[in-house]
Order: C-alpha cells, then sequence, then structure tokens
C-alpha cells in the first residue's frame, strides 16, 4: 500500500534533459500519478506501489519501500525508464 513503509535515499546518473524524462514518465506502462516540472527539475511519481521524487541532480527519494529489496527493484525499474528516455 503506498504510503507504508519506509523511506529511502538514492543517487542515479540522469544523462538525459529532464523535459525528456518527464515525456517519458507520462507515458510509460506501470507509471502512475505522474507530476513533472522540466523548468524545476523535479518529477514526482508512483512505480511499483513506491512513490518517488527524482531530482535534476540525480537525487531520488522513495517513500513506502518495504524492504531493501523492495528499494533495489524500484531503482533498477527507474533506471530502465531512464535508459528509455535517452534513446
Amino acid at each position: 500500500m503506498e504510503g507504508e513503509g519506509y523511506i529511502a535515499e538514492a543517487r542515479v546518473e540522469l544523462g538525459v534533459g529532464f523535459a525528456r524524462l518527464c515525456q517519458t514518465l507520462s507515458l510509460a506502462e506501470g507509471v502512475g500519478n505522474v507530476r513533472c516540472s522540466p523548468r524545476l527539475e523535479v518529477a514526482r511519481f508512483s512505480l511499483m506501489g513506491v512513490e518517488l521524487m527524482v531530482y535534476g541532480s540525480g537525487m531520488v527519494n522513495l517513500r513506502g519501500v518495504l524492504d531493501e529489496q523492495q528499494a533495489h527493484e524500484v531503482l533498477r525499474a527507474l533506471e530502465a525508464l531512464i535508459a528509455e528516455a535517452r534513446r
């Protein structure tokens, strides 16, 4: 359930313009509640039942993770979305 669980932080290498990332998140299956601002370089969305905040600096906040394993799984899914945005 969203909103329950732990908060985790991570850093990812974006390597893509934030406008392109926002577009990719908005079109991706399995990504919900997308709120994204290319100008402010911040994206908020849900993925695999976890709420994420991604910043232009590469900092990522995950809310509602159940354990470290789930955090790693969500980060791998995020990295796949970023790779898609680079194409």
